[in-house]
């Protein structure tokens, strides 16, 4: 018994020791030589992105401001996952060559069919264009190489996780996107009732129909439910055969908000069926209902 357990236990110390060797190996191929700047992008200059693998497309247009999502979806895309896309491009760093056989593409995952291919545009003259493929086993680069080039290297950043991202993950969940202090008045309306809060300089009302008479309430509370209302996120898409049974001219809940300026956005609650555990919620400035 005792000799099995030590021969098992050099097995793994074996194991061990050439996992380490691998990992250094791959690191020695990264270090010797660095290429900063790897693909000259300037990332405030791009206004279009493309992903594609094989037989999948995803394109990204900023319009004014805000990234979109316009294949295969038409959606406002996740500003903060753009940004740490560009971010990663702007400042990915690369070692030297690992191979520039095209048959070992495949090994890599740098291929037509496996690899990603993220190009970026500035006003529809193409700025650089990458094909990303695996991680490395020391679970810290990226085998890459620019698209048109038998070149592949190891990059800096985990550049695999956000190729690998799905539709779903790019798109923006957010219900609300104000600031909260811009906010001047809350009106609630549910089958419980309503009642309001209403906004005199810094401190907050409650009032209820008809709302004739006013008491105070904590300033420090009303802060924080505005700060939490208006970074509300949807746990996920609605799918259609679900958005076509409800019915959001009678929701469970409806929420009006008045901003500074005299705009008003509604936000509508609804269920598909009483007694159901998953609400849908949508608000009158977009067709889009989150779950």
């Amino acid at each position: 018994m005792k000799k099995t357990v030590f021969v098992l236990g050099g097995i793994f110390l074996l194991f061990v020791i050439v996992y380490f060797i691998m990992i250094q190996k791959e690191k020695k191929t990264f270090a010797p030589v660095m290429v900063k700047s790897f693909l000259t992008l300037d990332s405030t200059s791009v206004d279009e992105i493309r992903f594609s693998k094989f037989d999948t497309k995803m394109v990204f247009q900023k319009i004014g401001e805000n990234w979109f999502m316009t294949e295969p979806d038409s959606f406002r895309a996740d500003d903060e996952a753009i940004g740490q896309l560009l971010n990663a491009a702007n400042h990915l760093v690369v070692g030297e060559i690992i191979s520039s056989n095209p048959e070992k593409q495949t090994v890599f995952q740098v291929d037509s069919y496996t690899g990603t291919t993220i190009s970026f545009f500035a006003e529809a003259d193409l700025q650089a264009s990458l094909v990303v493929g695996k991680t490395s086993k020391d679970l810290l680069h990226t085998y890459m190489r620019k698209a048109g080039s038998n070149e592949v290297y190891l990059g800096s950043g985990l550049f695999s996780g956000i190729a690998e991202r799905n539709v779903e993950e790019w798109k923006d969940r957010r219900i609300f996107t104000f600031d909260p202090q811009q906010i001047q008045e809350l009106e609630f309306s549910s089958n419980d009732g309503k009642f309001k809060l209403t906004r005199t300089d810094s401190l907050w009302n409650l009032s209820h129909p008809p709302y004739r008479e006013t008491t105070k309430i904590k300033e420090a509370a009303a802060n924080d439910y505005l700060l939490i209302l208006s970074n509300i996120k949807g746990d996920e898409m609605a799918q259609k055969p679900e958005i076509a049974q409800l019915d959001f001219g009678k929701p469970e809940f409806e929420l009006t908000v008045t901003l500074l300026d005299g705009r008003r956005v509604k936000l509508f609650v609804a269920k598909l069926y009483a007694g159901a555990d998953r609400y849908y919620t949508k608000t009158d400035q977009a067709a889009n209902v989150f779950v």
